[in-house]
Formats: C-alpha cells, sequence, structure tokens
C-alpha cells in the first residue's frame, strides 16, 4: 500500500522545517548545532566556553536556567548558560578543533565528565547483566532439583562412597533429562492408603514397616543435591558483588 502524496509532502516539510525553538536559552532556533537544537548565540557560546581557560561560577542560586523555577530566563549568567548547554547534550567533539583549542582547560573538563558518565552506564549495565546470571543460575538448579525429585533416579547411600568422594565427583544436574519420571511418584491424594498404625508405634506415630521400593529415598536425595546446589553457589559467588539499589 503507497503512501498518498500529500502525506508525503507534509512530512518533507516538517523535516525540513527544522527546530523552532532554542532548547538552551528557549528563543528561536535556526537548526542543529552540536547534536542540539539551538540557536546562533548559543552555538556561538558554547564553543567559546569550551575553549576557555577561566572557570565561571553562578552568582545566584545556580538555576538561572531553569525554566521550571523562572519565567525570565537570566541571560546573563554564563555559568547556567553553559550548564545547561552540556545537560542538554551539546556535544563538544562536533567541534572542529585545532591542536592548541583541544587542550582548552573546559573542554578537557567536559569530555573527563563525559567519559565519567559513560563509564557508570557500562557499570549499571554490567551489573544488571550480572543479575541477569544469578537468577538464571538460580532458576536452572530450582529446575534441576525439581526433575531429579520426580525422575526415577533413587541413589542409594551405597553408591555416594566417602564425603571427599562425593565433593570431587563432577556436578550431576546436567544429567538430569536422562532420567524418566518415577511411575507412581509422586502420588496423588487419593492413592494414598493409611494403614493402622501398630499398637507399639502410637508413640511416636510412625509405621514400623518399611518404605515400599518404589518411594523416593529422600535422605540420599537430599545429600545428593546438597552437593551439586553447592558446586553452583560456589560458582554463583565467584561473580563480583551486585550493589542493589
Amino acid at each position: 500500500m503507497s503512501v498518498p502524496n500529500n502525506i508525503l509532502s507534509e512530512v518533507a516539510t516538517v523535516k525540513n522545517r527544522g527546530p523552532s525553538e532554542c532548547s538552551i536559552c528557549y528563543r528561536p532556533a535556526n537548526g542543529h548545532h552540536c547534536e542540539v537544537a539551538s540557536c546562533k548565540g548559543c552555538k556561538t557560546f558554547f564553543r567559546r566556553q569550551c575553549l576557555s581557560n577561566s572557570e565561571i561560577n553562578c552568582k545566584l542560586n545556580q538555576d538561572c536556567f531553569d525554566i521550571a523555577r523562572k519565567k525570565l530566563l537570566n541571560l546573563r549568567c554564563q555559568a547556567c548558560r553553559f550548564k545547561k548547554c552540556i545537560e542538554v547534550g551539546m556535544n563538544p567533539l562536533t567541534l572542529e578543533l585545532n591542536d592548541n583549542e583541544k587542550e582548552a582547560m573546559n573542554l578537557q573538563k567536559i569530555l573527563r565528565n563525559k567519559q565519567t558518565k559513560e563509564l557508570e552506564i557500562l557499570i549499571l549495565y554490567s551489573e544488571e547483566l550480572q543479575f541477569k546470571t544469578l537468577i538464571e543460575m538460580m532458576i536452572y538448579l530450582n529446575e534441576k532439583i525439581e526433575q531429579f525429585r520426580i525422575s526415577e533416579y533413587n541413589p542409594s547411600s551405597l553408591e555416594f562412597g566417602t564425603l571427599e568422594d562425593m565433593i570431587k565427583r563432577e556436578n550431576q544436574f546436567s544429567f538430569a533429562e536422562k532420567f524418566k519420571q518415577m511411575p507412581g511418584w509422586p502420588m496423588k491424594r487419593d492413592e494414598i492408603q493409611y494403614n493402622p498404625i501398630p499398637e507399639r508405634s502410637k508413640v511416636r506415630n510412625i509405621p514400623d514397616s518399611r518404605p515400599l521400593p518404589f518411594q523416593k529415598k529422600h535422605k540420599e536425595l537430599d545429600v545428593f543435591q546438597y552437593l551439586n546446589g553447592r558446586r553452583i553457589h560456589e560458582n554463583i559467588q565467584i561473580l563480583p558483588s551486585i550493589r542493589l539499589v
């Protein structure tokens, strides 16, 4: 489906019209300078201040160009005007400068602050990835534990060997998919048969009968899961500490 010519014409007109307001002083803009909609006056001012080696300070409350607080801007305050140029994103790297001009004090200060902010963003992004990795590892651990819980794998304490052998053994969670679900387990509530408690066991409220062969040996399984889960937790602890705000 083609776009009508009148709509294309309107879009082109709006695109060619350019910005109407300067992002710094709110006077009429005449284009984009240093990647920001601005007037020629603010463009020239920004360049001049970037190449200056003098530090300027506001003599009032450092809000001379804050339109949210002031109806009339104090255009004479160079410090607040320069601060506003930086806040709206005027990029000094777009300025055409010679080698000597690139060493100006204010320009170097802006570039250092820019690098610091970019580094902070990179750190936050890195921490977010680490946090995501941590969550994924915990989800993986829980999924594997659940798979072993309902699988046909029913370990015996005889196959574990010594504690040292179990610790040295490789992580077994990756083999969870190899085991099928244990038949008849977990048992449904309506399938559970309650046998009368023998007279001698009423105090303990535990039947004397031995567990059925198809019942899960949870004690052994808990040992197995703890040791394998511990290895994953050790890998998680390798991750740098994550700052939560």
